[in-house]
């Protein structure tokens, strides 16, 4: 046999062995739908903080201040920020400016040791605008009239702290540069979405596997997608397309018996 059809025969069985060995990682790793990207808050190494109330706000802005961080929605609490320090005696600061009825956190301190925070919400929920920040969104009311979110090159995800059921009666969004909005499994607990609304754009994704919506009307922008059962994407800016749906008769009876649970 000639050197050549050695090393191309070597060189072929070295790359068959690398895929083996990519699909055996794969299958024993497993893969999430919809991937989860947000880092948990839970990860803080520190148990010390520092807690800033804040007053009554229309609209809350939040721009690159860190990687991750953690809103919580709950109708019956003080809205507050919470930042994370070194030690009990550390620095841990923000800074931000409102404009109007309008809300922009600016900064955190470079000493955060776990670069994430901790929003918490109360009263009526102001539409919140995300920019380049991954966030854990915790609903914890049982009942929301309205969330908005807009967001771009941001990673969201919607879950629920305790097995209670949650009613929202409209969401509407905004996704925008590359950002995904996914509701987590069991994150919506025997409870539904009235009405949800806006527009996917931009390379963003929004995925309703794990939540039950009445109606639904969102506009899919191009290369986005909407994922429930099946993927719906657009791969062509110059086409606009609309996700719709309604739910039958049998669907909106489940949704009955689940709440009366």
């Amino acid at each position: 046999m000639k050197n050549s059809n050695i090393v191309l025969t070597s060189f072929l069985a070295l790359f068959v062995l690398y895929l083996f060995g990519i699909l055996v990682e794969i299958r024993v790793r497993g893969e999430k739908w919809p991937p989860s990207t947000v880092a948990k808050i839970e990860n803080c190494n520190s148990d010390f903080r520092n807690v800033t109330k804040l007053h009554e706000i229309k609209i809350l802005k939040i721009s690159k201040i860190s990687q991750a961080g953690t809103i919580i929605l709950d109708q019956s609490s003080d809205a507050a920020f919470t930042t994370f320090k070194k030690s009990k005696n550390g620095e841990s600061w923000l800074t931000y400016h409102t404009v109007g009825d309008t809300l922009i956190i600016d900064k955190l301190s470079s000493e955060n040791p776990c670069n994430t925070f901790k929003l918490e919400l109360g009263g009526k929920i102001p539409e919140i605008i995300i920019d380049s920040v991954n966030v854990n969104l915790r609903v914890k009311s049982d009942n929301l009239e309205k969330l908005k979110i807009k967001s771009a090159e941001s990673f969201i995800e919607v879950f629920r702290d305790e097995n209670k059921m949650t009613n929202i009666d409209s969401l509407e969004i905004d996704l925008d540069s590359n950002s995904s909005f996914s509701f987590l499994s069991g994150s919506i607990n025997s409870g539904s979405i009235n009405f949800i609304s806006g527009k996917v754009s931009n390379s963003s994704t929004l995925y309703l596997t794990e939540v039950k919506s009445k109606n639904t009307s969102v506009s899919i922008g191009g290369n986005s997608t909407v994922v429930d059962r099946y993927s719906y994407h657009n791969p062509d800016p110059d086409i606009k397309l609309v996700y719709e749906k309604q739910n039958t008769e049998e669907e909106e009876a489940a949704i009955q018996n689940d709440t009366l649970k």
